[in-house]
């Protein structure tokens, strides 16, 4: 797989889908501006009980603090889109950078059938083999389209979760949600590592154990084996992100 088809914005990756996106984000943010304001109302209220138990009203700076902690609630949910996007970006930088400094090796897992006697056998384990090349080349494509559905998912709710960052008892929802935007982004450079360093290693081993006389059976089979390996390690791949962001 090329990297730029990891490394695509939100908009590049099909535009259709991130219109409807954003059309959802502008049809919630005016439920988010509202969940804002009664939590604005809630926190509001539970002030002026406090202070009226010491014995004082509302001073200035309480307004002043209050408001400014709103307004700038009100200004994440107006740019929540710009800061999912920015999150994909700063990513997407990364994919770039480690690209450069790994080589572009193919990907395919060829199983070799020279050293395989018989017919039968030569076309029963070549099939198998052609069987796991397209499934791993099919894996990666899928892995990708789901990436990126999950970020346009996150994306689309964004207003709504962002509002609920003003309240404690579901602030770490909102927290949540933004960790699992910036796992799919981080899986795009786990990937690319995978996709780069797992066939290197492989073609190594499969070198080696060639130069070492080991029997053609067994060189076809520790391919596919290996083969079968790195499709697991596709799709192991968010579990990875999700373990290094802290997301669940």
């Amino acid at each position: 797989m090329n990297a730029s088809e990891l490394t695509k914005s939100l908009a590049n990756y099909s535009s259709a889908v991130d219109n409807s996106v954003n059309l959802i984000v502008s049809a919630t943010q005016p439920l988010a501006y509202i969940i804002i304001g009664v939590f604005f109302l809630l926190e509001l209220d539970s002030q002026y009980k406090y202070f009226k138990q010491e014995g004082a009203g509302l001073t200035a700076n309480v307004w002043m603090e209050l408001a400014l902690k709103y307004i700038f609630a009100y200004l994440l949910v107006f740019y929540s889109s710009t800061i999912f996007d920015a999150i994909l970006e700063l990513f997407n930088i990364g994919i770039k950078l480690v690209d450069k400094v790994l080589p572009n090796t193919d990907s395919a897992f060829n199983v070799d059938l020279s050293k395989i006697k018989g017919w039968f056998l030569k076309n029963v384990i070549g099939l198998i083999g052609n069987i796991v090349n397209f499934v791993a080349g099919l894996s990666t494509k899928v892995i990708a389209m789901m990436r990126y559905f999950q970020m346009y998912v996150l994306k689309a709710l964004g207003p709504l979760m962002v509002a609920f960052f003003m309240s404690d008892a579901t602030r770490p929802t909102m927290i949540n949600v933004l960790k699992m935007f910036a796992s799919a982004a981080l899986q795009g450079i786990i990937l690319i590592i995978v996709l780069r360093l797992y066939p290197a290693i492989v073609t190594d081993d499969l070198l080696k154990l060639n130069d070492s006389g080991a029997d053609g059976l067994y060189i076809a089979f520790s391919s596919i084996a290996k083969g079968i390996i790195f499709i697991f390690m596709l799709f192991g791949s968010q579990r990875v992100a999700k373990n290094l962001i802290g997301s669940n």
